[in-house]
């Protein structure tokens, strides 16, 4: 049995890689469809595998990154939430404290913005001898006095009563005037009879028409 030396090892490991590159290069050059495209499948291989290891990276990398923005997105959602109550939580004790110790009516310029103002305003005048009413203020005039209606109402009164009066007096006038005439027209005729009934030879001069007429009214109503 011979002795295998490193010599001989080294060798037969030479002949053996070499006997193996021929036969991958026999493999190549006997294989019709190879030799006709002209392609080279370990390169393609090689590709392939590369570009499958590239798209395994990539997708690991983006569902990486979509991992991580989904985490950003609920941080983002859980702090905007947190920033919302307390913003929220922020107005409503500024809002009680402002309801407890800074009201409105107790403002230094609220008299300036107060809604009721008008309201809890006085009026101009109180009166017609309110010391307001001073003479620059220019609040009262002849005729503007606050009794101005009961005045108005007071002088009509007045005056229908003034007509009535001057009514009945002129009315009283007219009846007495009426009762001196009857009188006068039946005294002229009392004294005219009597002297025709004494002296009935003088000869009298005709009697007015006008003056019979009223004596016969006067004297004899019915007539």
């Amino acid at each position: 049995m011979a002795v295998a030396l490193p010599r001989d090892l080294q060798q037969d490991a030479s002949l053996a890689k070499r006997r193996h590159a021929e036969l991958c290069r026999q493999k190549r050059i006997f294989n019709a469809r190879n030799r006709i495209i002209g392609g080279d499948t370990e390169a393609w291989d090689v590709q392939v595998h590369d570009r499958k290891v590239k798209e395994a990276t990539e997708k690991a990398r983006h569902e990486t990154f979509a991992a991580e923005m989904r985490q950003n997105d609920k941080i983002m959602c859980i702090l905007e939430n947190r920033k919302k109550r307390d913003r929220k939580n922020l107005c409503r004790a500024i809002n009680d404290f402002q309801q407890s110790f800074q009201k409105p009516e107790t403002r230094r310029e609220f008299d300036l913005s107060d809604p009721l103002a008008l309201k809890k305003d006085l009026p101009a005048r109180q009166s017609d001898n309110d010391i307001r009413n001073t003479i620059s203020g220019m609040q009262k005039f002849m005729g503007e006095d606050l009794n101005f209606h009961e005045r108005k109402k007071f002088q009509e009164e007045q005056n229908r009563e003034w007509s009535l009066q001057q009514q009945r007096e002129w009315k009283n006038a007219r009846a007495e005037q009426k009762h001196a005439e009857s009188c006068l027209v039946s005294c002229s005729f009392t004294s005219g009879f009597r002297r025709i009934l004494s002296h009935p030879e003088t000869s009298a001069p005709a009697p007015n028409p006008l003056l019979l007429s009223c004596m016969s009214r006067t004297s004899f109503p019915g007539l």
